[in-house]
């Protein structure tokens, strides 16, 4: 939100909006600076209770989603003060509790088909092209290998004698792009589909078919992560999956009044959040949840004691802590098996438990700014 520390809006006596000619206490923000003043007891006690919630019940379906995706807010808390020692001490605690959870649609997403998933993509044959020749020809040209080293590693994959140069794939529509006329743009096509790997007369997937033996190890080993599509062919949609919000916030003031001293006030704000999102680190698909804890903390001692009839002195101390924002992701495991390489590699890119990225609460911002009026 841009901002390390965010108070329960019922605590709030007064704030103030700085956005320009800021005093040295500022000296390090730029933009804008918003100061809130909380509230503190009085001689009596009074208090607020509150709950704001949202539902799904009170929601339409969206557009491209089959029903109604979960929703469910609740903001809750409290804001009461009053008097340890009627006129001298006084004390106001308050607390917000904010848990959401909402459900979370992937839209409409494009993924490869069950055959393609096996490495049949003849029902996409004009795929295997770099390109279309000029007008009025406006043929596919057929892809190739490019380059003697990449040649080399896909014939290891597959087991046969591939070269640079060397079609992907081919259909009798397809242009051979040795035949295409640098001036005119126009080419000569196969006249035949491809359905041999013969060096002079094939390709390197015959039939528009690509053995699994061909596929790089990073793909074998996220398939069995992505889903199959389940609205037509090629698409997949899912509003099933739940993004959650969990958030903590309390806080104790005490003041203490007294004319030989000054005035004493003790502030601790304390915020404890969890956002988990379903499709972390811009993920497409479920599986892929990001889990984000973070922690902030503010510790404020203030004295305000007037210095005869004219002026009044305040020095403020402030500690702050800094927000720990630690992220953990996790794939959650589906039915179709992985191989032992492909988990070593899953593995080897998925971060720790979450546990590992917790870090202790240390101070990070201490303040101790000192100001003087007259009257």
């Amino acid at each position: 939100m841009g901002a390390g520390l965010i108070p329960n809006l019922d605590s709030v006596e007064e704030f103030r909006l700085i956005t320009n000619s800021f005093d040295a206490e500022y000296g390090k923000f730029s933009g804008s600076v918003m100061n809130a003043i909380t509230k503190s007891g009085t001689n009596s006690i009074h208090g607020t209770v509150f709950e704001f919630l949202r539902n799904d019940k009170f929601d339409s379906t969206k557009y491209f989603d089959n029903g109604k995706a979960e929703l469910r807010q609740n903001q809750f808390g409290y804001a009461v003060g009053g008097p340890l020692w009627k006129n001298k001490v006084f004390w106001f605690t308050d607390y917000q509790g904010t848990r959401i959870v909402s459900g979370a649609s992937t839209g409409a997403v494009q993924l490869p088909t069950v055959a393609q998933r096996s490495g049949d993509f003849s029902g996409f044959a004009t795929s295997f092209n770099s390109g279309f020749t000029s007008s009025p020809q406006n043929l596919p040209i057929a892809s190739t290998v490019q380059g003697g080293n990449w040649a080399s590693i896909l014939g290891g994959r597959l087991g046969y004698v591939v070269n640079s140069g060397e079609p992907y794939y081919f259909t009798s529509t397809m242009i051979n792009p040795a035949t295409v006329n640098p001036v005119t743009g126009l080419g000569t096509p196969y006249g035949f589909d491809c359905t041999t790997t013969n060096v002079s007369t094939g390709c390197v997937f015959p039939n528009a078919s690509v053995p699994q033996a061909g596929f790089a190890a990073p793909a074998v080993g996220i398939l069995p992560y992505i889903p199959v599509p389940n609205v037509d062919a090629q698409t997949f949609s899912d509003n099933s999956q739940r993004n959650r919000v969990r958030d903590d916030k309390a806080a104790q003031r005490i003041d203490f009044n007294n004319k030989k001293t000054g005035n004493w006030s003790f502030y601790y704000h304390y915020d404890d959040s969890s956002v988990v999102d379903a499709f972390g680190h811009n993920s497409s698909v479920p599986g892929f949840e990001t889990i984000t804890p973070s922690r902030a903390q503010q510790f404020v001692i203030s004295n305000t004691k007037p210095i005869g009839s004219v002026a009044v002195n305040q020095i403020r101390l402030v500690s702050s802590g800094c927000p720990q924002l630690r992220t953990s992701r996790k794939a959650a495991s589906r039915s179709s098996p992985t191989s032992a390489l492909s988990r070593a590699r899953l593995s080897a890119s998925t971060p720790p438990d979450r546990r590992d990225f917790r870090r202790p609460f240390l101070p990070c911002n201490s303040i101790i700014s000192t100001s003087a009026s007259t009257r």
